[in-house]
């Protein structure tokens, strides 16, 4: 097992636009997520949270997201 004090799991700008089937996105990644059989992304994503927690390892995450303060 990894040693959860020098692992951590990131995960970088999930847009559930191109994830999820009714994403206005999506089209532009359907073919890939399909070819690698990973339709279900969000909940795939959601597991590795739950099992990173679950086994100590430190978790974040990067939105594609701008905060009020990234304007000033």
């Amino acid at each position: 097992m990894l040693n959860a004090k020098k692992v951590a799991f990131v995960v970088t700008d999930p847009q559930v636009e191109f994830l999820k089937p009714a994403g206005k996105g999506f089209g532009a990644t359907k073919d890939i997520l399909e070819k690698v059989n990973t339709v279900n992304t969000i909940d795939n994503l959601t597991k590795l949270f739950a099992l990173a927690k679950e086994r100590g390892y430190k978790r974040f995450i990067s939105p594609h997201y701008f905060f009020p303060h990234d304007h000033r």
